[in-house]
């Protein structure tokens, strides 16, 4: 049973990057979802991270709920601001119809996958158990967290304070359950 838990939140990263790749070609934007490091390379870090994961997470509905109106809201306020951010920039986005200023069908997709996603991860890193899967799970999240901000650098030609902030945050949560898991 394990197995297929871990096999289902492995295919949530797939599935979102295919469904974004069929929405952003079918609306002549593969290009623009090609040059978005973060959602066509990056998220590809997350299908071993999910796979382990499965492993080692204690699952709570109750937790499961209260992360998820977390995650919903925290995708409802960045979603406005990161096309904000993408129109002052004048840097067209595949999750934007860039003549409408509308979220795409794949910044749909995006969205929500985005929203189960940091449920998953803060799952993982607020209620879990530590064994060495753990220690592989925090290195591949580490190492997520460096992608995003190489992302942000290429996608804005800076890091933008959303994704600086998501990057701490992260890190910054990932040397504390380190330092937790050795006492």
């Amino acid at each position: 049973m394990q197995i297929l838990f871990a096999l289902f939140l492995a295919s949530l990263p797939i599935t979102n990057w295919l469904l974004e790749y069929y929405f952003s070609k079918n609306i002549n934007q593969l290009k623009l979802f090609r040059k978005h490091f973060t959602a066509f390379y990056a998220d590809l870090v997350l299908i071993p991270l999910n796979f382990f994961i499965a492993y080692i997470i204690q699952v709570n509905i109750f937790y499961i709920f209260i992360l998820f109106l977390f995650s919903l809201s925290l995708t409802f306020i960045l979603y406005p601001y990161w096309s904000k951010i993408h129109n002052q920039e004048k840097n067209p986005s595949f999750m934007f119809n860039n003549k409408t200023k509308k979220i795409s069908s794949a910044g749909i997709s995006h969205f929500i996958f985005e929203v189960l996603e940091t449920v998953i991860l803060l799952l993982f890193l607020l209620v879990n158990t530590f064994n060495f899967i753990s220690y592989i799970n925090f290195a591949l999240l580490f190492l997520f967290l460096i992608l995003c901000l190489i992302g942000s650098k290429k996608i804005h030609k800076k890091v933008i304070l959303t994704d600086l902030i998501f990057a701490i945050f992260g890190m910054a949560l990932i040397i504390v359950r380190l330092i937790s898991s050795f006492q």
